[in-house]
């Protein structure tokens, strides 16, 4: 048989995307967004916004303080077969329930009816602050990636480095921030492009380093250094001397690498043949960190010149290891670090920029799905979907402008400040495994599997998420300096409780809380349940759901006003699928 015609692509194309829209209905979503992002793009989307480059520039020198290369290098082993678990049950539950409301509804449809409204409550504004956090971190380091940079050259130019006042500082951080607005504020065609920039410069950015590095490098270190010691010493400046302890601590920086690995599910509505590329891409992107952090993480390893010198604070790169490394490898082999500090530009730097930019791309779907559910105020605001753009301009900006403020403490308290931005880390471990945590308890019986199903392992890996959950949740909340001070002192746990007491305050407030004004998807799930009891298939019920849940909503009931105002309204939205 020969290649299909034009005609029939085209009949293919219209035929996956109606059966997408229709999905998206019985889930109770009327679709809006254009399906434009293939498979391709939706894993772009997952590297970029994971990001090996990212990560490993901003948290190398942790597992390096704290335990080492052994730490680096079988922590990074066991904490990837932890998450890879988180991995299977968040594909499982993105194929079965292919939206941008992501886990808030996940959550919705897991729980008992009773709950279905608080539970979903609780996950959709512990994740809006989770993601405007992690917006804001980003930018935070791009911003301090700045001042590295500047501070490389000026030691290359033999010059002191600068010292930059905290308006400064937040200056940078606000140049960052709005420039990844702005490039997700170019429309849906750019936006892919770029994004898919992001996925392939930390793929082949990631392989470039792992071969350049070790070439560049005069020495190497031993493979039974790389592979067996265990650092104790720089740990123990730090008043930390228990090795469980100090490994515990090393594992932070895996387990920060794989923050962005629910991306995908975010861009459900604009995916083609979602129920199939949602899974597709998480796997894929866990399976592609694993392999590409630690082949750069041994390469790095084998290439260190010293592990006191390239965390040592006081040097060139403040700290940063990669950085360092690059600087000295250079400067050993060529008399100069200029090839350091250029390939330090070309690569991690400009990865962590399009990290921020896939980051705010996908926390604007976040609010716009967020804001269409009246879970955040002025929802009709939040909801909105621009026809010029193709994308949901308004939650953009408006992440923008969260983002920045989220910013400001840091003209005043850098403990504040990353007070703020603790809370990012641990508030997504929670929302990883709780959905999974649901799935096999609570929504073991009303959970229906889309295209992709776990079957009788979706129990094994949601114990793991579980499990692994609750000691992550441990580790990221201990002091990583001892005797603990008001500015070494962990708030990470704090700073989650204290979201989780407000966010459950909210709710109960009278005539303005969530009880009283959130709507929730439009989907009624005692109806579901009631025709499932009535021996109606999954498809069946789930259809039955959506339409009570529509007309309880055109109704006025459900505390909600108009939630599917603009859908379906504008021009066809049939789409020519993004290339890849």
């Amino acid at each position: 048989m020969g290649h299909p015609s034009e005609a029939q692509q085209e009949e293919e194309v219209v035929r996956v995307v109606a059966e997408d829209d229709e999905r998206l209905k019985m889930l109770g979503y009327t679709p809006v967004l254009r399906r434009a992002w293939s498979g391709f793009s939706t894993l772009c989307i997952v590297l970029s916004s994971m990001s090996v480059l990212t990560s490993i520039i901003a948290s190398f020198d942790v597992a390096l303080v704290y335990g080492g290369p052994a730490v680096a290098v079988w922590g990074w082993v066991g904490v990837s077969a932890c998450v890879f678990c988180v991995a299977l049950s968040m594909a499982e539950l993105s194929s079965a329930y292919p939206t941008s409301a992501g886990m808030l509804y996940w959550c919705f449809r897991l729980v008992e009816p009773r709950w279905a409204h608080f539970t979903s409550w609780m996950a959709g504004w512990l994740n809006v602050v989770a993601q405007v956090s992690g917006n804001s971190a980003q930018c935070a380091l791009q911003a301090d990636l700045t001042i590295t940079l500047v501070s490389m050259v000026a030691a290359y130019q033999g010059r002191p480095a600068p010292t930059f006042s905290p308006g400064e500082t937040y200056g940078i951080f606000a140049a960052w921030v709005l420039a990844a607005s702005v490039a997700n504020s170019l429309g849906d065609t750019i936006n892919i492009k770029l994004n898919q920039l992001g996925g392939m410069l930390n793929v082949w950015g990631a392989v470039a380093l792992m071969v350049i590095i070790p070439a560049v490098a005069t020495r190497h270190q031993p493979a039974g250094y790389v592979f067996g010691h265990f650092e104790r010493a720089q740990a123990a400046a730090e008043g930390i001397t228990n090795p469980i302890y100090i490994a515990a601590l090393g594992l932070l920086l895996p387990a920060w690498a794989y923050t962005g690995l629910d991306s995908a599910q975010y861009m459900a509505e604009e995916t083609f043949a979602a129920t199939h590329a949602q899974p597709r891409a998480i796997l894929l992107g866990a399976a592609s960190m694993f392999a590409l952090g630690l082949a750069l993480v041994v390469s790095l390893l084998f290439s260190m010149p010293s592990l006191a010198a390239v965390v040592d604070e006081g040097s060139v790169s403040g700290g940063y290891a990669l950085a360092q490394i690059l600087y000295d490898v250079f400067a050993a082999r060529t008399g100069s670090p200029l090839g350091g500090i250029l390939l330090f530009a070309a690569l991690p730097f400009a990865g962590v920029f399009l990290c921020s930019m896939s980051s705010m791309t996908y926390t604007a779907r976040i609010c716009f799905a967020y804001g269409r559910d009246r879970l955040l105020p002025f929802g009709g605001w939040w909801g909105a979907f621009n026809y010029r753009t193709r994308t949901p301009q308004n939650a953009v900006w408006g992440v923008t402008a969260l983002s920045l403020s989220l910013g400001l403490p840091m003209l005043g308290s850098s403990v504040a400040f990353e007070s703020l931005l603790s809370l990012s880390t641990t508030a997504l471990f929670l929302l990883y495994a709780g959905p999974a945590t649901l799935r096999i308890t609570v929504g073991r019986r009303r959970f229906r599997p889309g295209a992709f199903s776990l079957g009788r392992w979706a129990y094994a890996c949601g114990a793991a998420a579980t499990a692994w959950w609750a000691f992550s949740l441990v580790v990221f909340s201990l002091p990583t300096v001892l005797p603990v001070s008001a500015g070494s002192f962990n708030y990470a746990p704090l700073t989650l409780v204290g979201t989780l007491g407000l966010a459950a305050a909210w709710y109960a407030l009278p005539c303005i809380g969530g009880a009283a004004r959130y709507a929730g998807p439009a989907f009624d799930v005692a109806a579901f349940e009631d025709a499932l009891a009535h021996g109606a298939s999954g498809e069946a019920a789930e259809a039955a759901a959506a339409a009570a849940g529509a007309a309880t909503l055109c109704g006025g009931g459900g505390g909600g006003d108009d939630k599917q105002k603009g859908a379906g309204a504008g021009p066809a939205r049939v789409a020519l699928v993004a290339s890849a």
